[in-house]
């Protein structure tokens, strides 16, 4: 397997498993369930950790795909932007849940305002690994492209 293989291998889980974990962490605010909310937390923190090899993949892709025909640096620059948007996003998520989880491992609540802007993050994050997946599914796939920059 090389570099591409692992970006494309590497990149579905944190984008599906944020995706779960959201509704699985909205429903443990909602109920007010802090032994659930700490196991949310715990899953940004390991999704955070996952999401590492996908970025770190992102370049040495780049460099093996970037003479192919129909690439351009057009196609793989708001790809690449993104990445690190959405990168920056579940890092800042998953050290934010990771000192929650340990600041307040033996009380029996946690701040709501905490989890409300972890919540709103998570779907930042959410958000802006879509917009990264479609810019990386136009790579690949002209039938997706916009209009001005169809290369072919």
């Amino acid at each position: 397997m090389d570099f591409t293989h692992a970006h494309l291998f590497t990149n579905h889980l944190p984008i599906i498993g944020s995706i779960i974990n959201f509704i699985f962490f909205a429903y443990a605010l909602s109920k007010k369930r802090v032994d659930l909310i700490r196991l949310a937390l715990w899953f940004f923190v390991v999704i955070a950790v996952l999401i590492i090899p996908v970025y770190l993949t992102g370049s040495p892709a780049e460099e093996s795909i970037i003479n192919l025909p129909g690439m351009s640096e057009d196609l793989i620059e708001p790809h690449e932007s993104a990445g690190l948007v959405t990168f920056i996003i579940m890092e800042v998520i998953g050290v934010v849940s990771l000192i929650t989880v340990l600041i307040y491992k033996k009380d029996t609540k946690i701040p709501s305002w905490i989890g409300y802007s972890i919540a709103v993050a998570a779907l930042a994050f959410i958000i802006s690994a879509g917009i990264t997946a479609n810019s990386g599914g136009q790579i690949r796939h002209p039938e997706i492209r916009p209009e001005e920059i169809k290369t072919e």
